[in-house]
């Protein structure tokens, strides 16, 4: 009988405890709606073909910059035809994420971003790998490698980061990233 009211006054305390982690647990899901501390981007891309340099602070920690948009949007025109295509900004996030996470500070080289349909049928008639659906006409897409970091490297964080397909070239010595579903190739 001695023992009956120390297993009340643990099952008390259990109960107590259990009350206060399923508290805590409750509060968990509005604490994760507070969004991660916001840092500025930037980038600093190279064009393959036609030897273009450009560096750009595109967000600045609150909100993003018109101006550096577009000098982005205008460094990935289809280097073909000239045309300008407003790029999706997922696209500028996830180069630059991938650069900070392989730890990169150089140029990213890019060897196409925006791409007409006129020029993604040549390439479909020229080479393997240019899909008829491709992301490049929508300003969704960008095929790039970085100089210094190899391309399983930058394959690798790309497919960790799951924003969209990835899809590895090393024969071509390019990855491909894309806003679209997430798949990979």
């Amino acid at each position: 009988m001695s023992e009956q009211p120390n297993v009340q006054i643990h099952r008390r305390r259990l109960l107590t405890g259990a009350a206060a982690l399923t508290g805590m647990a409750a509060a968990r899901p509005a604490m994760a709606l507070v969004p991660p501390p916001r840092r500025p981007r930037s980038l600093k891309l190279l064009n393959a073909n036609t030897g273009e340099r450009m560096e750009a602070l595109y967000f600045d920690g609150e909100g993003y910059d018109a101006t550096a948009l577009d000098e982005l949007d205008f460094f990935m025109r289809d280097w073909r035809t000239g045309e300008v295509m407003r790029m999706d900004l997922g696209v500028y996030d996830l180069l630059h994420d991938i650069a900070y996470e392989v730890g990169h500070r150089g140029y990213l080289h890019v060897v196409s971003g925006y791409r007409t349909r006129q020029t993604n049928r040549m390439l479909r008639t020229r080479t393997s790998g240019v899909a008829r659906n491709s992301l490049h006409p929508l300003g969704r897409a960008v095929d790039f490698w970085a100089y210094g970091v190899s391309l399983r490297d930058l394959n690798w964080v790309a497919r960790r980061l799951r924003r969209g397909g990835v899809g590895y070239y090393p024969d071509s010595g390019f990855i491909h990233v894309d806003t679209g579903a997430v798949r990979y190739w």
